[in-house]
């Protein structure tokens, strides 16, 4: 999948998604999603091939299965494994949902 096609299947549950960060004073829930590079895979001390990883991160008030389930299913639909994880924003005013995944295309 490209970036944009990420960010379309994410939109695609309804839920306001950004690449990056949210705007200040966005109202939850709401997703943001980064990519990253840290399981490259090297060879002849360079880097082989970029292996991204993408991060979603679904902020709440509070735990909502339903909601957390549309992105679970929008993933399991487009035959993405995935794992995941919560986390409280540092002031605890927010829940998150932490969903990681692989499937982007290189360049």
């Amino acid at each position: 999948m490209t970036e944009a096609e990420i960010k379309n299947l994410l939109a695609s549950t309804g839920i306001r998604t950004y690449r990056g960060h949210a705007p200040v004073g966005t109202k939850v829930p709401y997703l943001v999603f980064n990519i990253s590079y840290g399981d490259n895979f090297g060879a002849d001390d360079i880097v082989y091939q970029k292996i991204p990883t993408v991060e979603a991160q679904l902020y709440n008030t509070r735990p909502d299965p339903e909601t957390s389930g549309k992105v679970e299913q929008a993933l399991t639909d487009a035959g993405i494994y995935w794992t995941g994880d919560t986390a409280d924003s540092p002031d605890e005013s927010l829940f998150i949902n932490i969903y990681y995944f692989g499937g982007l295309q290189n360049g």
